[in-house]
């Protein structure tokens, strides 16, 4: 491809008068394609007017005196060769990568922009928030590999990409050359930074601020953010101007998607206003807003604009709402469809499987659940009938999650001695078979005896092959866990822990991808058959509750659904708010004495369970952004405690609403554990001590200092004797309460699969998941973001088993009647007994 080669010819810029800034500069040049043709009616600007280009590519204007770039609209069908824009002369320090050079003026040169015509049959670009980076890591790798194997028309970095480090960094490792694809930059608040003027740098390392493409026969524009760490030279007015007339010059109908940092226009039905300039984004066909700043995926489509609103965290780090490190890829086409596909980051052939025995219907004698696919044997190829199979041998059930950042999955089989078997793919990560017992006979894998062989083959060629584990093979089953059923819920599941009631197991999916996946779920406790489904407005990404045979929850936007727990009829919902989206709700709900609670600062609020009616709204604080950590009523003093990340803590008479205590101090305003209480008090972590907090007067009566960085969910065990909680850095620590708060064990676990907690990075241990403490046998249960779940003896931490479901455990550990239920994020639920 010759589209991003340094661009040799001149490129000059006619000037009327000699001498610096305030002087008309008269622009003078052409657009010519491959076969130095001149191209008609490209738009071409110096960022307060637009021109288009004559039917001989040509165009000549007076640019304004404030200008400090022309720069050209690529338009649709054709990639640009070299930069799209170009600066003018004395106007922008030196320090930039152009590939021209506007210090020799004069004369009758001509600008030339070069554009080659391209065809694709389809269109792609990728969507990046919040990089914040300032030297190479894997994940600058994974996704050049990416770019590699998939060919994304372009790549979006959408702000604070971060300080002078890393607009340096970006400028260095991801630029268009190095990607081999177009890399578009957005200027976010972090990356307005010392200089004459709060965007200097940017210009100098990646040109204008606010500019716009067509690809695919859609129209992109990208604009700046309005403030920042510190002032641009710029206001809302110009950006405003400048973007109504780039608008009014494409063809009528056009589909325009906007790209900014911040996110902003939403409650104003995107009328975006200057002090003297207005422009109303719904006189135009406009599709979609891409945003970032808030280190979180959401995608949201309005029923009132039709515009689709997305967010997108990023690929090296967890999100501030604890998303797992990912970008976005989005698929359009000519009419302005978007779909939109999550990756999550940083895995490279990534395979976990697991094999147990399948659990019969004792009436019938029929199989639960799907059968594999035989592809081969001995006596040639036979295929099997999918569904229930009225058999009398045993089956097994094989679940395997499998995933690559870098690539799609072709196929999953499994091979045993008695044939090869193709896996159904029932997730994002998970596929799954049930195999005949009298094929597994033995395998030999490099002198290992073994059942099953799974072989995994990517997109991109490269094939994995992996043993399947089979639990009840340790040690002749003695103390090993022994897996029930796995029921596959067809979404992720995040940090929603199973509620079990009346024979059912309700767990909740997440969809960041818009396509209607997020939902509550019942399954049977018995066999893990499905038994309801409710499908609900958005990503459900906590804890539900329970209140006398109603279920509560809260969607991220802060509808609140109650649902008759046995049959998933929905009783009543309510939205906690109206035209407003942000701070995304995280928390989950909590319920006492027959109202829930839900909502975050100024739309904290008490309903009736019995109806929905809302008893109180909260008015006395606002602020801070999402947390994780859930809130939860004390039930001696009726004291609701709750959270805001960046804020603090605050505390409610939960009757009536009243403010009672908050603490924003350095120490709590990192807010992500989820309290609990126990004896009359509240616990959490909150990062580095253990605080004992008295509810109604909110007096620390102990605050212990730690060598743990507590930044996650991980709800602590509270006993007498003991405090357990997960780390954000180092697995699971136990603390002795009788003796001053002394470490008892810590139990490392392996890295994360991916990043969770903010900001985490580079290899961190990090436990999400509320243990589950069996007093009665002295064992903590735990999963962790390493895929695996986890028993330990309690008191003295040593390890007992551990089981690799293949996905990470975010969700708290629940035990009923003996079988412990555990959701991975893959959206499987697991019930193993021990």
């Amino acid at each position: 491809m010759k589209i991003f080669k340094v661009l040799l010819a001149t490129l000059l810029i006619v000037v009327a008068g000699v001498g610096a800034f305030a002087q008309n500069v008269v622009v003078k040049g052409r657009v010519l394609d491959g076969k130095g043709q001149g191209v008609a009616g490209v738009v071409v600007s110096d960022g307060f007017e637009v021109y288009k280009s004559k039917p001989d590519g040509s165009f000549k204007f007076e640019a304004s005196e404030r200008a400090r770039f022309v720069f050209m609209t690529t338009p649709d069908g054709y990639e640009q060769v070299g930069d799209f824009w170009v600066p003018i002369a004395g106007r922008v320090a030196d320090g930039g990568s152009t590939t021209g050079d506007m210090s020799a003026v004069g004369g009758g040169h001509e600008l030339v922009f070069r554009v080659e015509k391209y065809n694709r049959d389809s269109y792609a670009f990728l969507h990046i928030g919040d990089t914040e980076a300032r030297i190479h890591k894997d994940w600058v790798d994974v996704l050049k590999e990416y770019v590699v194997y998939n060919k994304p028309a372009f790549v979006v970095f959408n702000g604070d990409i971060c300080y002078e480090n890393g607009l340096k960094f970006h400028s260095r490792e991801l630029t268009s050359a190095n990607l081999g694809t177009r890399a578009v930059f957005t200027l976010g608040n972090h990356d307005l930074v010392d200089g004459a003027y709060g965007e200097e740098l940017y210009e100098q390392l990646f040109g204008p601020v606010w500019y716009s493409f067509d690809n695919g026969g859609v129209h992109f524009v990208v604009i700046p953010v309005l403030f920042g760490d510190r002032k641009p030279s710029y206001s809302a007015d110009d950006v405003y101007s400048w973007l109504k007339k780039d608008l009014d010059a494409i063809p009528e109908g056009m589909p325009v998607v906007l790209f900014n940092h911040h996110f902003t226009g939403y409650d104003t039905d995107f009328l975006l206003k200057g002090e003297k300039t207005e422009v109303n984004l719904l006189d135009y066909n406009f599709k979609a807003y891409f945003y970032a700043h808030y280190h979180i995926n959401l995608l949201e489509r309005s029923e009132t604009t039709g515009v689709t609103t997305i967010a997108t965290m990023s690929p090296n780090k967890g999100g501030i709402d604890h998303t797992p490190s990912s970008f976005r890829k989005v698929s359009f086409d000519r009419e302005g469809k978007l779909d939109s596909e999550i990756r999550y980051a940083s895995l490279k052939g990534h395979v976990a499987a697991t094999l147990f025995e399948k659990q019969v219907d004792g009436d019938t004698g029929n199989l639960k659940g799907r059968t594999g696919i035989k592809v081969k044997t001995a006596s040639g190829n036979v295929k099997l009938a999918g569904g229930a199979v009225s058999v009398a041998p045993a089956m097994y059930d094989l679940v395997v999650n499998v995933y690559d950042t870098r690539t799609d999955v072709e196929s999953v089989t499994a091979a045993t001695g008695g044939g090869e078997y193709l896996l159904e793919k029932v997730g994002d990560w998970t596929w799954r078979a049930s195999l005949p017992a009298d094929a597994l006979r033995g395998l030999d894998v490099n002198g290992a005896a073994c059942r099953v062989v799974v072989t995994t083959r990517f997109s991109n060629g490269t094939v994995v092959k992996s043993v399947a584990r089979d639990y009840s093979d340790i040690d002749g089953g003695k103390a090993a866990p022994k897996v029930q059923w796995v029921a596959s819920l067809g979404n992720h599941t995040f940090m929603t822990s199973p509620v079990v009631t009346e024979g059912l197991v309700i767990s909740a999916t997440f969809d960041d991808n818009g396509k209607g996946g997020s939902a509550i779920h019942a399954v049977s406790a018995s066999d893990g058959s499905v038994v309801w489904r409710l499908p609900v407005a958005n990503s459900i990404k906590n804890n539900m509750a329970l209140w006398e045979g109603t279920l509560l929850a809260c969607d991220v936007l802060g509808n609140v659904y109650a649902v008759e727990a046995v049959s998933g009829r929905l009783l009543w919902s309510r939205a906690l708010r109206e035209k407003e989206l942000h701070p995304v709700y995280t928390q989950g709900v909590t319920v006492h004495d027959g109202v829930v609670y839900a909502g975050h600062g100024h739309y904290l609020s008490a309903l009736k369970v019995s109806d929905g009616s809302l008893l109180w709204k909260n008015s006395a604080w606002r602020g801070g952004v999402c947390t994780v950590a859930s809130p939860v009523v004390e039930p001696e003093s009726g004291v609701l405690l709750t959270a805001a990340y960046w804020t603090g803590r605050f505390a409610h008479n939960a009757a009536t609403g009243e403010l009672l205590w908050q603490k924003r101090d350095d120490d709590t305003r990192i807010a992500d554990n989820s309290p609990v209480y126990y004896k009359g008090r509240f616990f959490y972590v909150s990062p580095g001590h253990i605080m004992e907090v008295d509810p109604v007067s909110g007096e620390e009566l102990v605050k212990h200092r730690i060598d743990f960085v507590v930044n996650n969910n991980s709800r602590p065990v509270v006993t007498d004797s003991l405090l357990i909680v997960g780390t954000t850095d180092k697995g699971v620590v136990a603390f002795d309460r009788t003796n001053g708060y002394k470490v008892l064990w810590n139990f490392k676990t392996n890295p994360g699969l991916v990043y969770t907690a903010p900001y985490t990075k580079d290899f961190q241990m990090t436990v999400e998941s509320g243990a589950y403490y069996d007093a009665a046998a002295g064992v903590v249960y735990f999963g962790a973001n390493d895929g695996y779940l986890y028993s330990l003896d309690a008191k003295t931490g040593v390890f007992r088993w551990r089981m690799n479901l293949g996905a990470p455990v975010l969700s708290n550990i629940v035990k009923c009647d003996g079988t412990i239920y555990v959701t991975d994020f893959a959206g499987n639920v697991w019930a193993v007994v021990d």
